[in-house]
């Protein structure tokens, strides 16, 4: 058994790699989600999740490397959040969404310089794997009026991939407009039961390649 830790950014993420990804990839690797510490007071407060600071980040991710266990740290973060953190490859990232994503991992990657850490940054968001199969999303709430699901259906269609929905109005909140019940920890990950990590590898090319990378470590 291969234990793989990953750094992430909530609840949702971190509810995703425990019960929908790390199943996948067992019995050989086994995915260890630890949600982000952005600080802990005096009085021992901890705040978790959210206001990515690619230093604290870096720290974080040096502590996960001095685990023994650990066979692969990797991160799972949010690429469009990352603008006001700090983060190598930011500033000087060009081209579409994929390469600028590489670019920004590939940066990490040589800051943090050990051959057992490899980043991986969401496109756009967590959510943007729920519109793989849009459909999926509608079918979650019975309730809905039924243009609730041609709307849904009618954003992954402007988009090459799911990945490609934009930062500009990221698929959570696209989401969010059309549902508003919508629950990013219970609903996501419901949803995400649903569509099978095999479709969103297949959607979603990016996301491929990193479980790709996983499952050979």
């Amino acid at each position: 058994m291969k234990f793989i830790y990953v750094l992430v950014e909530g609840q949702a993420e971190e509810t995703f790699l425990r019960d929908i990804l790390s199943p996948y990839c067992e019995p050989h690797h086994h995915l260890t989600p630890i949600i982000f510490q952005t600080r802990r007071d005096l009085d021992g407060t901890t705040y978790r999740g959210g206001g990515l600071s690619y230093e604290k980040v870096k720290s974080d991710i040096q502590k996960l490397l001095k685990n023994t266990s650990a066979s692969l740290v990797t991160t799972m973060f949010d690429f469009y959040a990352l603008g006001q953190g700090g983060f190598p490859g930011w500033a000087t990232k060009s081209g579409n969404c994929l390469a600028q994503v590489k670019q920004v991992e590939q940066a990490i990657n040589q800051d943090i310089g050990n051959p057992k850490f490899r980043s991986y940054l969401a496109l756009h968001e967590y959510e943007a794997l729920l519109f793989s199969q849009p459909l999926e999303i509608a079918n979650h709430f019975p309730s809905l009026n039924s243009s609730v699901s041609t709307n849904l259906t009618a954003i992954r269609t402007s988009f090459a991939t799911p990945e490609h929905i934009n930062s500009i109005n990221p698929p959570s909140i696209r989401i969010k407009n059309l549902i508003v019940d919508y629950r990013k920890v219970a609903d996501g990950n419901g949803i995400s039961e649903k569509i099978g990590i095999a479709t969103m590898r297949q959607e979603c090319k990016h996301f491929d390649e990193w479980v790709s990378f996983v499952q050979r470590v």
